[in-house]
């Protein structure tokens, strides 16, 4: 059974005439396995913010953040070039359009290889938020505090 399409027209093309609109022969379409390329980027998007950024911070001590959210804020965030939540609708990984998922990877992946500074990405996430830099100062200090909590209880925590 199909299912209904649930895609929403913005008032903004509603209001447009349809003679602005991009001709179809100007669009690009592949059929060719769009669905598996769409589940393998949605995919690869959940183990990277999930588990592999996270396992990777515990080896780099001096990132900024640790944990998953935090990752997929920044990587989204900048890929958005504002608050993501303001045009994607939650779950991120669920509704994110895959060019700006496949951009977010790629900024992940980047921080991975030490191409990207996961600095300056936290920092203009937060500029975007209109939220006050942490600085690494401060980011040391709830590393070791969120040590010492999860010493005391025996479990790691994300």
């Amino acid at each position: 059974m199909a299912r209904p399409y649930r895609h929403k027209r913005s008032a903004e093309f509603l209001t447009t005439s349809s003679d602005t609109s991009p001709s179809v022969e100007s669009l690009a379409f592949d059929f060719e396995d769009a669905d598996t390329d769409e589940i393998e980027i949605r995919q690869a998007w959940r183990i990277l913010v999930e588990r592999t950024l996270p396992d990777a911070a515990d080896l780099h001590q001096g990132w900024p953040v640790y944990r998953n959210h935090c990752f997929g804020r920044i990587l989204l965030d900048n890929a958005v070039g504002q608050f993501w939540r303001d045009v994607i609708k939650p779950p991120a990984w669920k509704n994110t359009p895959l060019p700006v998922l496949q951009t977010a990877i790629d900024l992940g992946e980047g921080i991975l290889n030490g191409d990207v500074d996961i600095w300056a990405l936290n920092d203009a996430s937060l500029l975007m938020r209109g939220k006050p830099l942490h600085g690494k100062v401060a980011a040391k200090r709830t590393r070791r505090k969120q040590a010492r909590f999860t010493s005391k209880k025996g479990t790691k925590s994300r």
